[in-house]
């Protein structure tokens, strides 16, 4: 009785939830199970990967709050661990080479964490040599490779990096640039040559479209391009949609590897792939299998071979989903952190209500897969 008493306390306050997961998943998976991974109560989380051991790791922009911890590791007792250091995490406006303000993540193979800088803290002008992208060791925290854009790579004032894939059998990175406030495009980072350049700059497949946004059932005054990206399994197709749009395109990435290249004839190369829900996430998990998140919806759901949508969870914790992640264990990750709710799309209200969640589903067989615990509650 006295064991019984203290669990139930400590599952009120998320303590037990190593415990619970690990119960759960010791039974038959159903497909799209979700599940809360952690509750985030301090600062509104944006990127999640997960490395190749299943530890958690999550980007925090500086949009607006203190965030003490820019790249941190999820924690088994639930505390968010610095990464790489508490002095990469040390916030100085006249120090480029710290984390300024963090979006996208993905791990290579190898569990090295790429994380893209794109340095607009609160939004405003990017400091002088602070956009970057930047991978360190899982394990050990050692740096794996950095670099800085150039200012006509990245316009200080008004690029806005956003998610990144990794092509690693071409040493390739192809990266999203929202630019708020000027021209969206692909910018496409060779990682041997350590050289990077913009593709399909301002064209329409990149801008918003007219649309008008529905989250939460409220109109949201969003008008911005290209942020979802993704690169299929066989890392031959490019894939991307506008935040402010419903149009799915794909583009060879051998298109977007020539540097050569006219981006009129590229341009020429642009599929149009689908109609699909507004999303800020895309995903391409190992097996082929297509994930988007759905804004208006407050879903993820899942583009199968045959082009039809279903939905994979729809969930009353998913309130605007943002990234997604897999490590290919049958679980598939996603950050829930009401963007919707900001100040900057309610009349200067912060209506946002933590803690902000880290959810996972279950997209796997039907049948028990232990979970790590590394990152369990």
């Amino acid at each position: 009785m006295v064991k019984t008493t203290i669990c139930k306390f400590y599952l009120l306050v998320l303590g037990c939830m190593s415990v619970l997961v690990s119960f759960q998943a010791a039974q038959a998976q159903s497909y799209g199970r979700t599940e809360l991974v952690a509750a985030i109560s301090r600062n509104m989380p944006a990127g999640v990967a997960v490395s190749q051991s299943g530890e958690v790791f999550l980007s925090f922009p500086r949009w607006g709050d203190v965030v003490p911890i820019a790249v941190g590791r999820l924690a088994s007792s639930g505390e968010i661990i610095p990464f790489p250091n508490a002095e990469m995490n040390r916030y100085d406006p006249a120090n480029p080479a710290g984390w300024h303000s963090t979006l996208g993540m993905k791990f290579d193979t190898q569990d090295n964490l790429w994380v893209l800088d794109n340095a607009r803290v609160e939004f405003q002008t990017a400091a002088q040599g602070a956009i970057k992208l930047v991978a360190y060791h899982a394990q050990t925290g050692q740096l794996a490779h950095s670099f800085t854009f150039p200012e006509k790579i990245a316009n200080p004032d008004t690029a806005f990096l956003n998610d990144l894939v990794l092509d690693e059998q071409r040493k390739f990175i192809y990266i999203s640039d929202m630019s708020a406030g000027g021209q969206s495009a692909l910018i496409v980072y060779d990682i041997a040559a350590q050289k990077a350049w913009r593709a399909l700059d301002g064209h329409r497949s990149v801008m918003p479209e007219k649309v008008t946004v529905f989250v939460e059932r409220e109109a949201i005054g969003i008008n911005a391009g290209i942020d979802g990206i993704a690169l299929d399994a066989k890392e031959d197709f490019v894939y991307w949609k506008a935040l402010s749009g419903r149009t799915l395109y794909r583009i060879g990435a051998r298109y977007l590897r020539d540097s050569q290249l006219p981006d009129a004839e590229r341009q020429q190369k642009i599929e149009v792939v689908a109609d699909t829900p507004i999303a800020d996430g895309l995903l391409i998990d190992g097996a082929g299998n297509f994930f988007l998140t759905d804004l208006e919806h407050s879903a993820v759901i899942q583009r199968r071979r045959d082009g039809r949508l279903s939905v994979v969870s729809a969930d009353e914790r998913i309130i605007w989903p943002d990234s997604l992640a897999t490590r290919g264990d049958g679980w598939l990750y996603v950050v829930s952190n009401q963007i919707n709710r900001m100040k900057l799309f309610q009349q200067g209200k912060d209506k946002r209500k933590p803690p902000y969640a880290l959810l996972r589903i279950w997209i796997g067989d039907e049948k028990p897969v232990p979970p790590p615990a590394a990152h369990l509650r």
